[in-house]
């Protein structure tokens, strides 16, 4: 065969087809043509019975496919883009051979996680290239969830709350309060203290897919402030004592600042000795229950006073048992000239050898001659 004089292609074998008008084709690859118009000559070789039907050209001429980046990865749920290539007159399919061409760009699904290939082909001088792969993979969303330690109610000061997300290869945290406020310093824990909120953590996987943890609800009660109270209390000696008393809600009475048994029972102060005592009670709201504010209840001596005028008086002992004369009477002793009663005297003017009484008895009655006029005070103990 020979094409413009010039031989493109010898020794080309014609098979046997087996019967007249039985025909196949014979193709003679790699044959170059020069530009411009044709005369082909083909010369039958020492043969018989060759019966030449047409003959078809075919271009030679390939078209590459168009540059294409694969893989192409979105997170499941993401919002997907058009895919791209770079090419002329693009065609997108579905299939890597065959199928039906689109002119438009697909917008991959992100709803389910897998991967899914799409191809492309460009044309250029009619000649449509090979099919580029693109590949897209959808990576699923890492699981997310968070489980509390224990009460998610609990008073500032006296508890708290550990929050754990589930753990994994490659699994970064960053927890929320109220989606608005980052906390934490990026582990799989996050313990509470003070803050109330409902709290999540964001888990983000090594694919870089992000999933949000359900939403735990913590309540941080502030502890009330210390019941209002009146201290301190005062009673004499034997007084009737009533109730303490304090403003609050729930309260609480104890006999030690911090520890010991809480009462509900308020308590009435003893006032059979002298001496301090002290008394704490808290108040409880939500739970929370307050510091102890204190109630000191002091008992102190009785003392009874009565006005004696110059000369003689009549008095009545009012101490218990028997007591020092010049001791029960010290309020007045600088004015006391004579003591007596029915059994027993005493006078300044005398020497102590002569005088008879020294002490004073509860319940007997004692004529008492003073100098000017002055208030005797019994300190009833």
């Amino acid at each position: 065969m020979s094409a413009k004089g010039v031989a493109i292609a010898t020794n080309v074998a014609i098979p046997t087809t087996g019967g007249w008008q039985v025909w196949q084709d014979v193709v003679i690859p790699n044959v170059t043509l020069t530009a411009g118009a044709q005369v082909i000559r083909v010369t039958i070789g020492a043969t018989d019975y060759i019966n030449l039907n047409y003959m078809t050209f075919a271009s030679a001429v390939t078209t590459p496919a168009p540059t294409v980046v694969s893989p192409v990865t979105y997170c499941q749920g993401a919002t997907a883009t058009a895919l791209t290539a770079t090419g002329t007159a693009l065609k997108w399919y579905t299939v890597a051979t065959g199928g039906t061409a689109s002119a438009t760009a697909p917008v991959p699904s992100t709803v389910t996680a897998g991967s899914t290939t799409y191809y492309v082909s460009q044309t250029l001088n009619n000649v449509e290239s090979n099919r580029a792969a693109i590949n897209v993979v959808v990576n699923a969303l890492p699981t997310a969830t968070i489980t509390a330690s224990g009460a998610t109610t609990f008073c500032q000061g006296a508890g708290n709350v550990t929050l754990q997300a589930n753990t994994g290869t490659g699994l970064t945290y960053q927890w929320w309060r109220n989606q608005t406020t980052t906390i934490g310093t990026g582990t799989a824990s996050l313990a509470i203290y003070n803050s109330s909120g409902s709290y999540t953590v964001e888990i983000t996987d090594a694919n870089g897919c992000k999933a949000i943890s359900n939403a735990i609800a913590v309540t941080v009660n502030t502890p009330p402030a210390a019941p209002t109270v009146v201290s301190p209390v005062s009673y004499t000696i034997g007084q009737a004592a009533t109730p303490l008393t304090a403003t609050g809600t729930a309260l609480k009475w104890y006999t030690v600042e911090t520890g010991g048994t809480a009462s509900t029972t308020v308590p009435t102060p003893s006032t059979a000795a002298i001496g301090s005592t002290t008394y704490y009670v808290s108040q409880t709201v939500n739970a929370c229950e307050s510091p102890r504010a204190t109630i000191t209840v002091t008992v102190t001596e009785l003392i009874q006073s009565i006005q004696l005028q110059a000369g003689w008086n009549m008095i009545g002992c009012p101490l218990e048992g028997t007591t020092n004369m010049q001791q029960a009477l010290s309020s007045i002793w600088l004015q006391v000239e004579t003591v007596k009663d029915q059994d027993a005297f005493w006078d300044i003017k005398n020497v102590p050898a002569l005088n008879s009484l020294s002490t004073v008895t509860w319940g007997k009655g004692y004529l008492v001659k003073v100098k000017a006029n002055c208030t005797l005070d019994w300190i009833v103990r």
